[in-house]
């Protein structure tokens, strides 16, 4: 599926976002092109920033390691009973691939959803990503909603 995508307007004023919204860009045009499984019921990206410079991205995806953490176990009706597939959330992913969690420090996390028409939707982070996103000293989190970027801040 080919999503078309430029950038992600004020929706008062048409123009498109300043200063850190570029970053919910980033993570926007990266769903628009990652290869995603068609099982996942919705396409969320990541990006973990300091100081201007881009610390790690992430996607949301099936887990396919044990040692990664996987937020998300949902339930379905199969053949020989109940089976758990697990999945990983874009944020627990960014936050995964930083080795040094102590650069976490002060970060700014910046979330993003498109739905299935390819538009901007909300992507609040679960209680779950917000515990390790407050775990790890971030201290903002931007991301997307129907009706324009939000911003919280953590702690």
């Amino acid at each position: 599926m080919q999503r078309i995508f430029t950038t992600y307007n004020d929706v008062d004023s048409g123009k498109p976002f300043s200063s850190g919204n570029k970053y919910l860009n980033i993570a926007l045009r990266l769903i628009s092109e990652h290869p995603y499984s068609e099982n996942l019921k919705s396409h969320h990206a990541a990006v973990i920033v300091r100081g201007g410079k881009v610390l790690s991205i992430g996607v949301n995806k099936f887990k396919t390691h044990t040692m990664v953490v996987a937020p998300i176990f949902k339930q379905s009706e199969s053949s020989c009973g109940i089976e758990y597939v697990q999945s990983i959330h874009a944020e627990m992913d960014a936050i995964n691939k930083v080795s040094d969690k102590r650069t976490l420090r002060n970060a700014k996390i910046f979330v993003a959803r498109l739905d299935k028409w390819g538009e901007p939707a909300m992507s609040c982070p679960c209680y779950l990503c917000q515990y390790y996103i407050e775990k790890y000293g971030i201290k903002k989190m931007i991301y997307t909603t129907e009706e324009g970027p939000k911003i919280r801040s953590v702690g």
